[in-house]
Order: C-alpha cells, then structure tokens, then sequence
C-alpha cells in the first residue's frame, strides 16, 4: 500500500491548501529515478497536487472546458490566439501590433507571427501610421469580421448554457470578484 505524507515548508499544524503529496514508489530505491520526467522527485516518489477545490483550481479548469468546447466547435479552424486577435480587433480596429501584445498576454513576436498568418489568411490588413510611420496599425478585413462574428456567436450560446444556473446577482458578483483575483495576478 502507498502511504501518502503531507510535505509541507514550515511548522503549520495544518497543511496548506496546495500541500504536495508524496507516495512512495514500491520498488524505487531513493537514489533511483532523481530528475527524471516522468514527475517522480528525489527518493523515487510522486509529487501530486492536492486535490482540493480553491478558486485558481476551479478558474483554470472552468478555462480548458471553455476552451476546448470552442475548439471543438471552431468551424473556421481559427486556433485560439489568432480567435483572441481578431476578438481585440473587432472591439477597437487599428491597434498596434504591442497593444495586441499587451491585451493578449503573447509575447510581440508571436504576435508578429500570428498577425503574418491571418494578413496571408486575408483576415486582417496592417497600415503605417500617418502620424508616426515607425507604427504599423492592424485592421480587421470584412472576412475577419465574419470571423469574429461567428465566434462571438458560439461564445455567447456556451456561456448562456454554463451560466443559465446562476440567477442575475450570482453572475453580477462572481464578475465582480473574478476581476478583484485578475487585478492581483
């Protein structure tokens, strides 16, 4: 039988929300298996996290089902970072390319890329600023456009469905305090 010990750093007589479990591995001598991939840490044990529910653990699974129900039903085959351009785009037209950076969380170049991608697709059109030609602004195309109309169309029907069981004063206040945890990360 595997015995499960609490690792904890520090002399809390209860574990934290996060507290690492390690199981022994039957068989591993400690010296076997130190830094290999296959999530094992030094002694041959398995770190797993607790299983505990608290709101990070919940936000990013309640993201990955989102995620991936728009994935599953992404008729375009728009991946999800070139979705979230476009979804910037069709709320104020003419961004720059580190605006973009900075409202998706991508790093500039792979926003580079992707906007190279969806220029090549016919989804978007870059245009120097007239008052500052170092500045390329981005615009959406009316195929972009349909895009994005399609997936706000989606979006909107999935999120109806996932939050029909809360009344209006649930969702005002979950919006409320999901923003107050964005504004701490």
């Amino acid at each position: 039988m595997n015995e499960e010990k609490v690792v904890t750093s520090g002399a809390a007589e209860e574990p934290p929300v996060y507290a690492r479990r390690r199981r022994s591995v039957p068989g591993k001598a400690p010296s076997e298996d130190r830094n290999n991939k296959t999530g094992r840490s030094d002694g041959g044990e398995v770190l797993a996290l607790s299983t505990e529910d608290t709101p990070l653990v919940l936000i990013n699974e309640v993201s990955k089902l989102f995620i991936n129900k728009m994935r599953d039903h992404n008729e375009t085959n728009i991946s999800g970072s070139y979705r979230h351009l476009i979804y910037h785009l069709a709320k104020q037209d003419g961004r720059t390319q580190l605006e973009l950076a900075h409202l998706t969380h991508l790093k500039p170049p792979t926003v580079s890329l992707s906007l190279a991608k969806l220029e090549e697709g016919g989804y978007i059109r870059r245009e120097a600023n007239p008052f500052d030609l170092r500045q390329t602004r981005v615009y959406l195309t009316d195929k972009g456009r349909q895009i994005d109309d399609e997936a706000r169309a989606t979006f909107q029907s999935f999120e109806k469905e996932a939050i029909s069981g809360l009344t209006d004063d649930e969702c005002e206040t979950l919006i409320a305090l999901l923003k107050k945890v964005r504004e701490k990360i």
